[in-house]
């Protein structure tokens, strides 16, 4: 049973931190009370045919509210399937993300999922598994990334919205109604998409109040292909209190279907931003045109010397088929953490399988955050880039 078919919800829940290593989960405290584990960090898949799982990784769970961030890619036999990656943590009901493979032999990324989870039971090695969909094949070109949010109280944001599922018509992916307390707001969008004409941009467009506040988007160089667009975070600053609608249409030039899908979450941020700081670094922006092994992307931010969660998403392109793309991420030219895919076909714009990552140790002060190619990963002016700061700091609150 997918418990994300068609979902909306506007309950309370709060937030804090993410970490590095795939291998070893790596856990630490976000305010208070708030726990964060990176259980896969950019995770390779495992071999499977279908219905197998894909990864599998364990954490601590003190009992409560969770938020969980993940992606995946994978592909299919045949073609003119739906993927899908399964999310299960502990005793909780799945949670799906999803895309829709016109092509056979093709990886492609999944739309990318922020999920909410109310009273889990403790345990100190709860199981969190992603398994694939009857029809997803999988291998180690694939990968998944996951960070879990344990929930603290008092709440430094909450989720006031939350709606998945597959569009509303042709022409709306959604409208939906929701209540804010009034301040910030960041609003997390995934979804996917198709143009019926070759060599187009395709997206989606996020309005609140009828007023529109930001895009995300994929360049289709395949006419009738379902992609996934970039996903991006658009920080909303000033949202008066009240109840306000949230409609999602597709952008020009895009076409959807019931194969679509898409994945929205809106969180009301609640603390001062020594407590809780969020900076919209690149949404949605451009790419630099590189042949591979350049900066694709970078923009500054601010830190209070707390825990950064850095939410980063891309596209890019191979000139050779059958070729590995990839990005690092890089805090003032650091590695911090990298996000992978595989471009079967040459020269077609892909989505990579973006990354939520924990980052430790940065003091107070500017920074600037970047996006590095690896050799061999091309992008140009029609890619999309996407990078958000979560920080949050050892300060108590309120």
């Amino acid at each position: 049973m997918d418990n994300d078919a068609h979902t909306a919800d506007a309950g309370i829940d709060p937030l804090e931190k993410a970490a590095p290593d795939g291998s070893a989960p790596v856990t630490g405290t976000l305010g208070p009370a708030t726990r964060v584990t990176q259980v896969m960090n950019n995770v390779a898949c495992t071999y499977q045919n279908g219905g197998q799982p894909i990864a599998t990784g364990s954490l601590n769970v003190q009992g409560g509210k969770i938020y969980a961030f993940f992606t995946a890619s994978g592909w299919s036999r045949s073609g003119d399937t739906g993927l899908q990656a399964n999310l299960r943590i502990g005793e909780s009901s799945p949670f799906t993300a999803r895309v829709f493979a016109n092509p056979d032999l093709t990886h492609l990324a999944m739309i990318r999922q922020r999920v909410f989870l109310d009273n889990l039971r403790p345990d100190p090695s709860a199981s969190a598994k992603i398994t694939a969909g009857k029809e997803t094949v999988t291998d180690t070109n694939d990968h998944v990334s996951l960070t879990v949010f344990e929930l603290g109280s008092p709440a430094v944001w909450r989720r006031v919205c939350r709606k998945v599922g597959p569009p509303d018509s042709s022409s709306q992916y959604v409208s939906t109604s929701f209540r804010s307390r009034g301040g910030y707001l960041l609003v997390c969008a995934s979804a996917t998409g198709f143009s019926t004409s070759a060599q187009a941009m395709t997206g989606m467009v996020l309005c609140i109040d009828e007023t529109c506040h930001g895009t995300i988007q994929i360049f289709a160089n395949k006419k009738n292909w379902h992609l996934a667009f970039v996903p991006a975070d658009f920080l909303i600053k000033n949202i008066p209190p009240g109840d306000h609608t949230l409609v999602a249409t597709p952008a020009d030039g895009t076409t959807i279907d019931s194969n679509d899908a898409y994945a929205i979450t809106i969180f009301e941020v609640m603390a001062p931003p020594t407590v809780l700081n969020v900076t919209e670094v690149l949404a949605n922006a451009p790419a630099a045109g590189q042949t591979g092994g350049k900066r694709v992307a970078s923009g500054g931010f601010s830190s209070y010397g707390g825990t950064l969660v850095i939410t980063s998403a891309a596209s890019a392109y191979s000139h050779d088929g059958a070729a590995k793309l990839g990005m690092t991420i890089q805090v003032d030219s650091q590695e911090v953490g990298s996000m992978q895919a595989f471009a079967n076909p040459q020269g077609l714009h892909l989505g990579l399988p973006g990354n939520d990552l924990v980052v430790t140790g940065i003091n107070a002060g500017k920074y600037t955050v970047s996006l590095e190619a690896d050799a061999g990963t091309a992008t140009d002016s029609n890619d999309r880039c996407s990078v958000t700061i979560i920080e949050v700091a050892t300060s108590t609150w309120p």
